[in-house]
C-alpha cells in the first residue's frame, strides 16, 4: 500500500481508538480521496440529477464514478464509498458527530475495500 495512505490510515484507526468520532467520520472521507490520488482516479462521470447530463468532474463523487468507470470497484461499491463521502461531508461542515456503531461499520468497509483494491488482485496470477 502507498505510505501515505497507510499513515492516514493509522491516523484515522487513531482517532477511532480515542473516540473522537467526528475525526473519524472526517478521516474516513480523507481516505477515500487517498484511495482515488494513490490509484490515479482524477476525474469521473456526473449525472446532473436536474436535467440528466452528464459531465466530467474531478470532484470526489466524479472520482469514485471513476473507480467503477475503471473497473475498479462496481456501483455498489461506489454508493458506499459515497456514503462515507457524505458522512465525511457531514462531520466536516455541520459538525455531526456520528456514532460509534456507524465509525465501526465504515471501519469494516474501508478494510474490505483495503483487501478488494490492493490484496486482492496480487492473487489474479494463481
Amino acid at each position: 500500500m502507498h505510505l501515505q495512505l497507510l499513515v492516514v490510515s493509522n491516523n484515522w484507526g487513531a482517532f477511532h481508538n480515542r473516540g473522537t468520532f467526528l475525526l473519524a467520520g472526517i478521516g474516513a472521507r480523507t481516505i477515500v480521496e487517498g484511495i482515488c490520488l494513490h490509484l490515479k482516479i482524477e476525474s469521473g462521470p456526473v449525472i446532473n440529477t436536474l436535467n440528466g447530463d452528464v459531465k466530467v468532474k474531478a470532484n470526489l463523487v466524479g472520482k469514485i464514478n471513476g473507480l467503477v468507470e475503471k473497473n475498479i470497484i462496481n456501483t455498489d461499491g461506489a454508493q458506499i464509498l459515497h456514503d462515507i463521502r457524505k458522512l465525511g461531508n457531514e462531520t466536516a461542515h455541520a459538525l455531526i458527530d456520528p456514532s460509534q456503531i456507524i465509525i465501526k461499520k465504515v471501519i469494516e468497509i474501508i478494510e474490505h475495500m483495503f483487501t478488494f483494491i490492493y490484496e486482492l488482485p496480487e492473487y489474479k496470477s494463481y
